[in-house]
């Protein structure tokens, strides 16, 4: 069956535009007088909510083989400042080798992102994962990403090509109420 979950919050940024806010004198005559100047936008402060949307389901093929397919889709809406509103949607649909400590994931991926209205880009990709029990109480998972980001507004080209990640993260039961968890990411971008 499928399994999904919804979470929905409010949310604030003080810097929507990410903006310095800063001043800048380019020319100034002796005296001090700017003659040239440059002034960078104010920061955009606004309430706005956060959202997260998971689907999953596991298909058995048999023995210890199935198909997994996840769908992720997070973002912002910022709804009086649209402009500014983001979502990312997250598709997969793969192989998934389960055994009693051990789980391996292979899947091809598909990542699309939106700026106010508008589609920002396209990323299809690869998605590994290997998570393994080391005990009651701990659990290890590697994953790594491949995606070839395809920006859909000429200004955004430069930022066009693949970009892989690595993430190692281990959990740790330190009662049956509080884990703990932590480790790296990795992150190359071409």
């Amino acid at each position: 069956s499928w399994q999904g979950s919804l979470a929905i919050g409010p949310g604030y940024s003080s810097n929507l535009n990410q903006s310095s806010a800063s001043y800048t004198c380019l020319l100034a005559t002796n005296d001090g007088t700017c003659l040239v100047d440059r002034q960078v936008p104010p920061a955009i402060a606004a309430a706005g909510v956060n959202f997260e949307a998971t689907l999953a389901r596991d298909v058995p093929l048999g023995g210890h083989s199935g198909l997994r397919a996840r769908a992720i889709l997070f973002g912002d809406i910022y709804p009086e400042h649209h402009d500014y509103s983001q979502a990312t949607a997250i598709v997969r649909l793969g192989y998934q080798y389960q055994s009693a400590r051990s789980a391996i994931s292979l899947s091809p991926s598909f990542e699309m992102g939106s700026l106010g209205s508008s589609e920002l880009y396209r990323a299809p990709g690869f998605n590994a994962e290997w998570t393994h029990t080391l005990s009651p109480r701990t659990l290890f998972r590697l994953e790594g990403n491949y995606r070839d980001f395809r920006y859909r507004d000429a200004a955004f080209a430069p930022q066009n090509g693949p970009l892989t990640d690595i993430a190692v993260t281990g959990w740790y039961s330190l009662t049956p109420t509080l884990t703990a968890f932590g480790g790296p990411d990795v992150v190359v971008k071409d």
